[in-house]
């Protein structure tokens, strides 16, 4: 049985080696535009130039995850809009 658990996870955590993200054959096309992508990517220089401890809320993952394995495989997200 798997067990379900929900976490904060920094940005330099996910993007570490700890995930290796895939996306199952059954989820739907990713569906932003460069200019969305280059919108997100600007939002979070910023943020990181701002220096703060203010955490960054990039949006919530559900993720199928062994513990200690890498491989994630991405069932659904939300990502905060892009200013």
């Amino acid at each position: 049985m798997q067990q379900l658990e929900a976490q904060e996870v920094s940005l330099h955590k996910v993007f570490s080696s700890d995930y290796d993200f895939r996306i199952p054959d059954y989820q739907r096309p990713y569906a932003w535009d460069a200019e969305q992508a280059v919108q997100l990517l600007t939002d979070l220089e910023e943020s990181l130039e701002r220096g703060t401890d203010e955490p960054y809320f990039l949006g919530s993952v559900v993720l199928v995850k062994a513990k200690g394995d890498a491989p994630a495989e991405v069932i659904d997200g939300h990502s905060a809009s892009p200013p």
